[in-house]
This record gives structure tokens, C-alpha cells and sequence, in this order.
């Protein structure tokens, strides 16, 4: 391992309360499955044997590789670091602002810490707090602004200075005789500053496609009774990460707060409490959560003409599906694409060219891959990991980025790593998670690269030695 590779493991493992000590007992690839399937988001994943040692930069072929920065954030720590292409610890960003509590961190973990972060040429980190809102940090992690809302998921920063976020709403449809209880999503954009404009409901926009209606009709009505009174018995160890977040979520007091959200889709706790209850009340289902929305995309004009500027891009991983919507229009839905091609998919992504490029997670075949979709043709036209000889895999999470040599940099989030591969799929960057915890890695959401214009002026601005300190 590079020294400067040392330096970032050591620096983040000071981090960790407790260091990985013991043995990991092996676990088969279909464990892990079942355990990611019924108990996401816990910002951690077992170790396996042969990653175990694993920890920072174990690939860096840097005749092939892409120089520019490298940035990442963990679940549930509200941190965020500054790497460069060599692995080196260059900067980290903390801040309390719009945490959970301890109640509802012990309910909800993947509610705690930073969710991502987009880092931009001023040095200014935004940081997603899921269902907490936004914050904007300057480079010393003064708060220069923040925005509280049921963000999730998604933070992007368009060409202008806009920026796209997703947020839930608690909403009561109708399903043939009864009315129930759904989890919308909404797409949020808001200024630079952090103010909030225009949202599109991703609900309205599918019941207004005349395809989507029937299509969202028949998921609604068939959408399970929850009976609060008669939640299904925790069978999770209470060895379990999770344990502590499920028996939570069944204190008296929340469960008679999820009979009345059930009932009439006014919540009695605040927001993101409610969204927590909802996902662990009932162990291993979130019914509610029909859309489950990661993705939201400032798009500019497709070069065959298929939206205009000012599009935005979603992806919505609980139907496997891509759309593109004008927000000029209502939330008009002007493009779709994946139902039985992709599965629960994430950060989609417009090229140059047009195309779209997405990491296709697989969670149902058992491995994973990253696509790019001609959107005119809505053919595959490239494809890396194939299952077999090319296999890695993610159940949820993961992203993917383009970069500006052409090589691809990808989060393959379950399994504690990202790595960068050429176009013909050499893998010439591979990075670990260093922080490990009681058999257990730390986990990345995202991992992205700056451009080398953005690395150079942050280098320029706050890097340089004779930088006054705060």
C-alpha cells in the first residue's frame, strides 16, 4: 500500500470507536443478500474474508487513471473528505447542523450523518442529511446557509447554480373502495442560496401519462393493509445492527403515531420521524414507499431533440424506471424507459453524447452492472459487469460518473469500494473504505471525482501553505 494511502487509512480510522479486531465469519454471497434486502441503510456492511484487510487505495495505475480529486461521505457520520487521485487525506468537513437525535438515530441510522455531499469549485461542501434538509458548508465547515426539508437521496448541483433534491410527502390516494397511505415523492429544485422553487410530484406526473396510470392503479390496490395493532414479531438477532432501530420503532407511543399517520396521512410526530416509523415499524416491508425516487437531474437539450432544457431526469428504483419530465409543463412526462431491462437502479447520468449512463444494481438476479442507454434507440450501447467474469454487486445503493478522460469511476456501495476502469473495463483505481467497526466497513453512497479545473482552483485557493488560517 502507497504511503500516502497509510495516511488517509490512519486518518479515518481514528475516526472509529472500536477498530475490527476479530475474525469475520465467512458468509456466503446469498447472506448478504437476504440481510441487505430486509434490513437496508444501516451505513455498514459485513466484512467478508478475503476484503477484510482491504483499506484505501489497493489499484492506482497512474499512467491510466484520471488526476482530479476525489470526494466521498460515510453513513452515518457527518463528514465528508477530500482525497486526491493518489489516496491521500487532504481535507475533511464536520458539522452537527440538522442531525437527529439519539431516539431517532437509534430508530432510523441511515437518517444520522451525511447521505452525500456535492463538492464544488469554491470549496463549498453541501451535504444531504436525509430527511434533515441541506446545508452549505464553506471550507472551514461554517454553516453559510440550510434548508430543512425530507430531502433524500439526491444533491445535484446544475451548470447554473441550481440544485435538484427529492423529498417524500405523506399522501392518501385512492385504491378501488379504500383510501391509502403512500409515500410521494417530490422534486425539488431550489436556488443557490438555498430557496425553495418549483416542485414536481411524481405521483401527479405518472397518473397524467396515459401508459403510467393503469400501470400506478394496479401497484396502489395492491398495496397491503397494515394493521398497527398486529405488527409481525422481530425475528432479527438482537446481536443484529439493526435490532435496536425495529425495537425502537415499537414503543407504544410510536406505534399508536402510526395508527393515526396510517389512517388519515397526517403525521403526529415530525416528518422525518414518521418516515423512519414507517420504514421499521414493520420490519422488513415499507408498503408506503411505492416510488422510492434517487435520482434528480437538470438535464440540457438532448441533441436529437427528445427534451428540452431545464428537463429533469429521475430515476424511481421501486419500478425499475427512467423518466424524463418537463417541468415547463407540469411534470409532463417526455421520455421513459426500464421496466424489465433494469433493477433498482441508481444515479443515472447525461453524457455528452446524449445518452445515459446508470448503475443497474440487479438486486433481484444477484449482481450488478453499469449501462449506458441510448435514450432515442433505448438500447444498451455499452455495458460493464457481466455476472460472470466481470461480477460485482450491490443490492441498494451504488452510483457512477463519467469522467473526463473517458474512464468511468464506480461506487459499488455494499461492497465498501469504488474503482475506476477504462473504457474496455481495466480497473487502473481501486479504493476500500478504510473505517471499519466490529466486523463491519463503512459504506459510501456516492464517490465522485472534480474536474481537473475544480481540483486545480481548490488546490490554488486552500491547499497552498501560506493559506491564512481561520
Amino acid at each position: 500500500m502507497a504511503s500516502s494511502t497509510c495516511v488517509l487509512a490512519l486518518a479515518l480510522l481514528a475516526l472509529s470507536a472500536s477498530a475490527c479486531t476479530s475474525k469475520p465469519r465467512a458468509k456466503t454471497e446469498e447472506d448478504l443478500r437476504r440481510e441487505l434486502k430486509g434490513l437496508p441503510y444501516l451505513g455498514s456492511v459485513p466484512l467478508s474474508p478475503a476484503g477484510s484487510k482491504k483499506r484505501g487505495l489497493v489499484i492506482n495505475d497512474r499512467t491510466r487513471r484520471y488526476d482530479g480529486y476525489r470526494y466521498f461521505t460515510l453513513y452515518t457520520r457527518a463528514e465528508g473528505y477530500l482525497i486526491d487521485a493518489d489516496g491521500a487525506l487532504l481535507h475533511t468537513w464536520k458539522s452537527p447542523a440538522l442531525q437527529s437525535d439519539d431516539a431517532l438515530v437509534r430508530m432510523s441510522p441511515f437518517m444520522s450523518g451525511w447521505q452525500q455531499a456535492e463538492l464544488t469549485a469554491s470549496g463549498h461542501l453541501l451535504a444531504l442529511i436525509s430527511r434533515g434538509g441541506i446545508v452549505d458548508l464553506d471550507w472551514d465547515s461554517r454553516v453559510v446557509w440550510q434548508a430543512e426539508m425530507l430531502a433524500h437521496h439526491e444533491l445535484f448541483v446544475a451548470s447554473n447554480g441550481e440544485i435538484e433534491t427529492l423529498i417524500d410527502a405523506f399522501r392518501m390516494v385512492e385504491a378501488d373502495d379504500r383510501r391509502v397511505l403512500i409515500i410521494d415523492n417530490q422534486v425539488v429544485r431550489l436556488a443557490s442560496d438555498g430557496k425553495e422553487g418549483q416542485r414536481v410530484s411524481i405521483y401527479d406526473a405518472l397518473m397524467a401519462h396515459p401508459e403510467w396510470r393503469g400501470r400506478l392503479q394496479k401497484i396502489v390496490a395492491a398495496l397491503p393493509v397494515v394493521d398497527a395493532d398486529h405488527l409481525p414479531p422481530i425475528e432479527v438477532p438482537i446481536s443484529h445492527p439493526a435490532y435496536a432501530a425495529l425495537a425502537e420503532a415499537r414503543r407504544p407511543e410510536r406505534v399508536a403515531a402510526l395508527k393515526s399517520l396510517i389512517a388519515t396521512g397526517k403525521a403526529p410526530i415530525p416528518g422525518r420521524e414518521a418516515i423512519a416509523l414507517l420504514r421499521y415499524a414493520n420490519v422488513r416491508e415499507n408498503p408506503f414507499d411505492i416510488f422510492h425516487s434517487n435520482t434528480a437531474r437538470w438535464l440540457p437539450e438532448h441533441p436529437k431533440g427528445l427534451w428540452k432544457e431545464g428537463s429533469i431526469l429521475v430515476s424511481i428504483r421501486n419500478l425499475d424506471l427512467l423518466m424524463v419530465v418537463d417541468p415547463s409543463q407540469y411534470g409532463k412526462i417526455v421520455w421513459w424507459w426500464g421496466p424489465g431491462e433494469i433493477e433498482r437502479q441508481h444515479e443515472p447520468s447525461i453524457l455528452a453524447n446524449g445518452n445515459i449512463l446508470l448503475f443497474d444494481n440487479g438486486s433481484e438476479r444477484g449482481w450488478s452492472r453499469v449501462i449506458e442507454v441510448d435514450p432515442s434507440t433505448k438500447q444498451i450501447v455499452w455495458q460493464y459487469g457481466d455476472g460472470k467474469g466481470t461480477r460485482f454487486f450491490s443490492f441498494a445503493e451504488g452510483g457512477v460518473q463519467m469522467l473526463p478522460n473517458g474512464n468511468t469511476l464506480i461506487a459499488i456501495s455494499n461492497e465498501g469500494r469504488t474503482i475506476e476502469i477504462t473504457r474496455d473495463g481495466v480497473v487502473v483505481w481501486e479504493f476500500y473504505m478504510p473505517l471499519q467497526s466490529r466486523n463491519r466497513r463503512f459504506i459510501a453512497y456516492r464517490f465522485h471525482a472534480l474536474d481537473k479545473s475544480a481540483s486545480a482552483a481548490i488546490q490554488e485557493k486552500y491547499l497552498s501553505p501560506n493559506r491564512p488560517q481561520p
